[in-house]
């Protein structure tokens, strides 16, 4: 690589980091500007920051700089979106609006609106923004309608579009903990965010770079490939939570973390209860209770049936989801692969607790026997559980 192209790389690198943190704040500043806690001069302080970092991130890469009032006018749609789902309150609390009802408006409203009206190039960047205020506004709208007391407009605009988390229940949604202020742990999860967003992108080129080098068999290039995009997918998503952290406590709020070290996990289960917390309190509230439930009293049946029926539900949902969001953005994706990938890794966790349950005493026996202390324990355990999710991985993208 010669200099030139090492400084092109490294600008390219910059510029995506840049454009990705202002995306991330730019609801959080429109937040502090219109806050009234926060004094004159630290909001205009504020406004210079942000100005800053959207003059570096076009300094770096001015082919992109449309898409930064593009992220303002969304901002603005989905804060008239915002408004709507508040206005949808009193409808749902009278029953005149039902949940499925709510939903389709919510992803009309968030998802398919923005995507049928923006160029394919700036849909990315509105559905960073609208499939978690989705869920958000129908989290809201639901949780108030339980409320006999009237919530403000400010709290659901708040809620929906600053407030990483995805469920309007306290403590889950997080606490005001002070005024507005220049903390220090604050400004270390925003510097431990953006450092990751850059560790992403150098080790995602860097690795593309060796890709290109290696002569494997297909199958081991398949499994290096989804190790490779996991990796990155990790990194992306929880440095953006860093920088939504670290942003939430500068404003005098303490969120719960996002991610309990996904990569420790030592079966299906517990992956997915250390993996999107956020994500998982939602579907745990609002498809798992309400589908293992609903599938009891019709089966007139409890215990591990209607478990794992919502089980399977809540993943058969996701999947959907995620398709959804696929397909707004590209029409031309494989339809229902992410339905396919999210079904089979129900399967596989109900067929690992299954087998799990059954082999319970076998492998407490085996433990005792080997003398193996709980990390080395845990180490066999995510090694199989690792095999057997890439594998399920590598037959879904082979049946697309």
């Amino acid at each position: 690589m010669t200099f030139d192209e090492l400084i092109e790389s490294v600008q390219t690198l910059w510029s995506a980091t840049l454009y990705t943190a202002a995306f991330r704040a730019l609801p959080f500043v429109a937040c502090a500007i219109g806050t009234a806690r926060i004094a004159v001069v630290a909001r205009c302080s504020c406004l210079l920051a942000y100005a800053a970092l959207c003059t570096a991130a076009v300094y770096f890469n001015p082919s992109r700089a449309v898409l930064l009032p593009a992220a303002l006018a969304m901002l603005v749609y989905y804060a008239l979106a915002s408004w709507g789902a508040y206005a949808c309150i009193p409808s749902v609390r009278s029953g005149a609006i039902t949940k499925p009802a709510l939903f389709m408006l919510c992803a009309f409203a968030y998802l398919v609106a923005p995507a049928a009206v923006l160029p394919p190039e700036l849909r990315l960047e509105a559905q960073v923004l609208g499939w978690m205020a989705m869920l958000s506004a129908f989290s809201y709208v639901i949780e108030s309608a339980t409320r006999p007391e009237r919530e403000r407009v400010s709290s659901a605009l708040f809620f929906i579009l600053v407030n990483p988390t995805l469920v309007y229940v306290s403590p889950l949604r997080g606490e005001c903990v002070g005024p507005p202020a220049l903390h220090s742990h604050g400004a270390k999860r925003i510097a431990l965010g953006i450092s990751a967003l850059v560790m992403q992108g150098a080790i995602m080129g860097s690795l593309g770079s060796l890709f290109d080098t290696l002569t494997l068999p297909a199958f081991a290039m398949s499994m290096l490939g989804i190790g490779v995009i996991a990796l990155g997918e990790y990194i992306s998503q929880s440095a953006n939570v860093s920088l939504q952290i670290g942003l939430m406590r500068l404003l005098g709020y303490e969120v719960p973390e996002c991610f309990n070290y996904p990569f420790l996990a030592r079966s299906p289960m517990d992956f997915w209860r250390r993996w999107n917390r956020y994500l998982g309190v939602w579907c745990e509230r609002y498809i798992y209770t309400p589908a293992a439930l609903a599938i009891g009293r019709k089966l007139r049946m409890r215990g591990a049936i209607p478990i794992a029926a919502g089980i399977f539900a809540t993943f058969l949902a996701m999947g959907l989801l995620h398709d959804l969001a696929v397909f707004t953005r590209d029409a031309t994706k494989v339809p229902f692969a992410l339905t396919a990938l999210f079904a089979t890794h129900g399967v596989v966790l109900l067929a690992w607790e299954l087998v799990a349950r059954g082999l319970g005493s076998v492998g407490i026996a085996f433990q005792r026997a080997v003398g193996a202390r709980r990390h080395v324990y845990s180490f066999m355990g995510w090694a199989a559980f690792s095999n057997i999710m890439s594998a399920t991985i590598w037959m879904t993208l082979r049946w697309q």
